[in-house]
């Protein structure tokens, strides 16, 4: 489709239009052009790539009108329904190390996008019984 008829939906009043095609064609097109150049690396691929569906997402949010709405869009946006997420850890190290992990944890954690809050709910009890087979320690999350 081209840019006036997505225009045209949207004026319509069409609110989720399905893009993923036209920015795999544009990681596509990064990749056929690094391969002619002769640039196979990993980190080339991948910088190519992201910056081709970078560059064409950014285009088409300003065609079609999205551009610089963040603020409007978010007042009419209802929350996220909050999500308790747990990770269960006892380190096997001293309080000075473990107070170093729960702040480097809390770190990476606050640097994803979304997550709102973390914070250390202390040691927990070691598991005894069948679901540890009998090693004290919590069941491995594959």
């Amino acid at each position: 489709m081209s840019d006036e008829q997505y225009a045209g939906l949207i004026a319509r009043g069409v609110a989720k239009i399905n893009y993923y095609t036209a920015l795999a064609d544009a990681a596509a097109g990064a990749i056929r052009q690094a391969t002619r150049e002769d640039r196979l690396t990993y980190s080339t691929l991948n910088g190519e790539v992201s910056r081709a569906v970078r560059t064409e997402a950014e285009r088409v949010i300003r065609t079609f009108g999205g551009a610089d709405r963040g603020p409007e869009v978010l007042a009419e946006c209802r929350e996220w329904q909050e999500v308790d997420h747990i990770v269960l850890f006892n380190p096997e190290c001293d309080g000075t190390e473990t107070a170093r992990l729960f702040a480097e944890g809390r770190r990476v954690l606050g640097a994803i996008p979304g997550v709102r809050a973390s914070r250390p709910a202390g040691r927990l009890p070691r598991m005894r019984g069948s679901r540890t087979g009998g090693s004290g320690r919590w069941p491995e999350i594959a």
